[in-house]
């Protein structure tokens, strides 16, 4: 067996990594479609299913394709994995994998995904569950490809920005395997909402009472009872997470070297719920009046955690509830209402980084003002390194640069600025998007998508009269937000 096994391996290993599965496998059932199960599974799980493509049962193991659910614990995607492999008595293999070619591959992203991949890799061996993490090298042979292959099913997480949206795309091009996507982030799944929504304050009433039917629910953990997975014919070297020198591989990757992993910050579900405890017991109770003043700390600093699910939204949003008080249901607003807006927005959006994701409105009062005069034009790396006229802004840049993390708060003020320093929207959301991105833990994600396209004017109204470049967009001038905010004190905080 695989359980708790970490294998590293080069480029010219990726092509013979997998052979043919050694004899001894449990018998497979065959002839019937994936699909056909469906009524197996509760209705918790089911609502959350997507089947990306359907297919017949040919395959000789369940392989969970996990990368933003990783934990092992109240993980819909890894229950889904498991019952299949209940039904079907066929093995299960969970597959984790960092890439050099994926979007804002970093030292930052990297050392954080390592770090929940060392929690998670001990979580699926307690429950006895065969774990592989890969790296993924730069032009090399695809180890998924080779994988789903010999799968019966591949089991991914339903992530609904464009880089996953492409890798899901890839997989099934590449290969003729069932492929089925699991919503694993939102209480309220995307699918029962069913459809993208553009104000929070109507998402807010017609999710409602599904929303309050979920959200104290009890999680019923799936027992796994393992079917003996067949001996895979892998090269010698096996690295345990754990006794990983970090830093010196890292040095040693295809990524980008000038965005460098956060100290404070360290990933993995152990990180995520020692913070979260705190939270509960230092900020919680206050949230409701502090949540807006980065100065008296108050966010949960949650999001980089929640975007790679190192922790479940379900405990972080039964917890919250349990307390009863208005500081929690603003927390829980956020959490469960803005989060999940921009995560249904996203699912049912097909294009997420132009203008054609905002609202009619905002697009053609963004273009009559293209012709208006900027202030002052940036290049990338001006604004990359916070080098503007604007202290205010080059702190919320410094919070990105060197915490990758940003106050939401500060970040709307942040946001906001873009359209005055480039030259068009289409401009403005692209470099939005990269310097969010790359620098922020919590990047790439459908929060960000929902806070770079708020800026633009998506969730929103119209906000007359016309001003200058705006038009009828909200402004937030950050020159306003610096007389409620000292800016040397948030200097200090954030260690700038």
């Amino acid at each position: 067996m695989l359980t708790g096994k970490v294998i590293l391996l080069e480029n010219h290993e990726a092509q013979s990594s997998i052979s043919r599965l050694e004899s001894g496998y449990v018998g497979i059932v065959k002839g019937i479609h994936l699909s056909a199960i469906l009524d197996l599974f509760s209705n918790f799980l089911r609502q959350r299913i997507s089947i990306f493509r359907d297919g017949k049962i040919e395959g000789k193991y369940v392989l969970y394709w996990m990368k933003h659910a990783v934990r092992a614990h109240e993980n819909p995607a890894l229950d889904v994995a498991l019952k299949i492999s209940e039904n079907l008595s066929l093995p299960l293999l969970v597959y984790q994998q960092i890439s050099e070619e994926e979007p804002y591959a970093s030292e930052r992203r990297f050392a954080f995904e390592i770090e929940g991949a060392r929690d998670v890799q001990q979580e699926l061996q307690q429950r006895s569950i065969d774990y592989l993490f890969w790296i993924q090298r730069r032009n090399a042979s695809r180890l998924l490809d080779s994988l789903a292959k010999e799968a019966a099913i591949v089991v991914a997480e339903d992530m609904p920005v464009p880089s996953e949206r492409e890798a899901k795309q890839r997989l099934r091009d590449n290969s003729e395997v069932p492929i089925w996507l699991v919503d694993t982030a939102c209480i309220v799944p995307m699918q029962v909402a069913g459809k993208a929504y553009d104000r929070a304050f109507v998402y807010r009433q017609q999710t409602a009472k599904e929303r309050a039917a979920r959200l104290e629910a009890a999680y019923d953990e799936i027992d796994y009872h393992p079917s003996p997975m067949p001996k895979l014919k892998l090269p010698e070297e096996q690295i345990a997470l754990d006794h990983l020198g970090l830093t010196a591989l890292l040095s040693s990757l295809d990524i980008d070297h000038e965005v460098k992993a956060v100290g404070d910050t360290t990933g993995g579900s152990n990180a995520g719920y020692q913070r979260w405890r705190s939270f509960v017991k230092k900020q919680l109770p206050r949230y409701d009046k502090d949540r807006n003043d980065p100065l008296l700390s108050p966010s949960s600093r949650m999001s980089a955690y929640l975007r790679l699910g190192h922790v479940s939204p379900f405990l972080i949003a039964r917890e919250a509830a349990s307390f009863k008080s208005a500081a929690a249901d603003k927390f829980l607003d956020e959490l469960l209402v803005w989060r999940e807006l921009a995560y249904t927005f996203c699912r049912f959006t097909k294009q997420l980084e132009s203008s054609e994701a905002i609202p009619t409105w905002a697009i053609q009062s963004l273009r009559d003002h293209e012709s208006d005069r900027r202030p002052q034009i940036y290049s990338y790396d001006e604004l990359f390194f916070a080098q503007t006229n604007d202290r205010l802004w080059n702190a919320a840049q410094l919070s990105l640069l060197n915490r990758g993390e940003l106050h939401n708060n500060v970040r709307m003020t942040w946001g906001k600025a873009f359209l005055q320093w480039t030259k068009d929207s289409e401009d403005a959301l692209a470099k939005m998007i990269s310097l969010n991105h790359r620098l922020a833990l919590d990047g790439n994600d459908p929060s960000s998508y929902g806070g770079l396209l708020w800026c633009l004017g998506q969730f929103d109204r119209p906000f007359p009269p016309e001003k200058p470049i705006f038009g009828l967009v909200r402004d937030r001038p950050a020159a306003v937000h610096a007389k409620r905010l000292d800016v040397e004190k948030y200097l200090l905080l954030i260690g700038s």
